[in-house]
């Protein structure tokens, strides 16, 4: 009789998002958008997205704008991150738009690429009177052991200054039974 040996895995994704966007001036804008999709999957995990942070300030006197975004991808083995940042000559307007997708594969080789694109525009898009700070959050993790843990906050002050700022963090895991003698995975999500 065969002997039956079962080993225990455990695959998981975990990373780190934060972006935000401030523009202080008499008119003001910020924004900013995160849309992800994250799947533990039966070798690993997938996380896919979009994060675009925005900021404007017109009006008299001096206006401040700055934004950023920042992917943290953990231990994942397969990283693609892809950044364009966009600056008017005047100084009013930042946006900064980062697309990427992690994974994390039980097997294969590590790979890991970012890249950051600088563009110039003369003449921004135009900020309604007022100050506004707007989030936006579209997301999604599937999988029994995830976690997606959202700190966002937006704020206005009038004919002062905008803020728009949210940091995330995710965590895929799951846990898998592989069975030496039949040979079949036996996966737990």
């Amino acid at each position: 009789m065969a002997r039956t040996t079962t080993n225990l895995m455990t695959s998981s994704l975990a990373l780190g998002l934060q972006s935000s966007g401030t523009a202080v001036g008499e008119d003001t804008f910020t924004s900013v958008d995160i849309s992800l999709k994250a799947k533990a999957t039966g070798a690993g995990g997938k996380v896919q997205g979009t994060i675009t942070s925005t900021a404007a300030a017109y009006g008299d006197g001096d206006g401040y704008v700055a934004v950023q975004n920042y992917v943290d991808p953990g231990d994942a083995n397969f990283v693609k991150i892809k950044t364009t940042n966009v600056a008017s000559t005047d100084g009013s307007y930042e946006q900064s738009i980062t697309t990427f997708t992690i994974k994390n594969k039980a097997h294969g080789p590590s790979k890991h690429t970012e890249s950051v694109k600088s563009v110039t525009i003369e003449d921004p898009p135009a900020v309604v009177s007022g100050n506004a700070a707007l989030i936006s959050i579209d997301a999604v993790a599937q999988g029994e052991d995830s976690l997606m843990d959202v700190q966002a906050a937006a704020f206005a002050l009038e004919d002062r200054l905008s803020e728009s700022s949210v940091e995330m963090i995710l965590r895929l895991e799951e846990h898998s039974t592989f069975d030496a003698a039949t040979g079949f995975d036996h996966l737990w999500i």
